[in-house]
């Protein structure tokens, strides 16, 4: 399986990457002016080297104009502080997908419910590490597999903070985007 796009003599360029190509039943949007953002942090126990600190995610909820929509799973939701979004997330893949669709964006760690936002075709940023899985590619901001998707790379080995510098300045200047649209 690894050989496989080798075999198949599949480039970035020639990858098709269509998206969307799951179709849940819609959900209610969630719209009360803010930008609503789903997050997801913790990787499950294979891959710890993926998950991120949830201290880190605190500086996102003092965003002005940001809805915090917690999908995380899992061990890793009973990190979550008290008052930290609004639980989102659900174990039923159907229903998760319908959800993530009925956000503006979804912010997460290489997870499920990133490549599940990614094959929806709605906006992600996906958190890896200095040293990411071959499926990110080297030196890209964003993904051959997942056009809606853009990557926030540790800028070295364990620095999260780092990474999640550049979503913040990111989430800000996508707030004054909206703010200049009339959003």
């Amino acid at each position: 399986v690894m050989e496989l796009a080798h075999a198949l003599r599949i480039t970035p360029s020639s990858l098709p990457a269509t998206v969307p190509y799951l179709h849940p039943p819609a959900s209610a949007r969630r719209h009360d002016g803010r930008l609503a953002v789903g997050l997801v942090w913790r990787a499950g126990d294979w891959g710890t080297g993926r998950s991120a600190p949830m201290a880190l995610l605190r500086s996102l909820a003092e965003i002005p104009g940001v809805a915090l929509h917690v999908l995380q799973r899992g061990p890793g939701l009973a990190e979550r502080p008290p008052g930290f979004g609004v639980d989102f997330g659900t174990d039923d893949m159907l229903e998760a997908a319908a959800r993530i669709r009925a956000l503006d964006l979804t912010i997460s760690i290489d997870s499920m419910p990133a490549h599940l936002a990614g094959a929806l075709g709605v906006p992600v940023w996906l958190l890896l590490p200095h040293e990411a899985d071959w499926r990110w590619m080297e030196g890209r901001e964003d993904s051959p597999w997942y056009p809606t998707m853009r990557l926030f790379r540790q800028p070295s080995r364990g620095d999260w903070a780092g990474a999640f510098a550049a979503v913040v300045d990111a989430l800000q200047a996508l707030l004054q985007a909206r703010t200049a649209e009339g959003r």
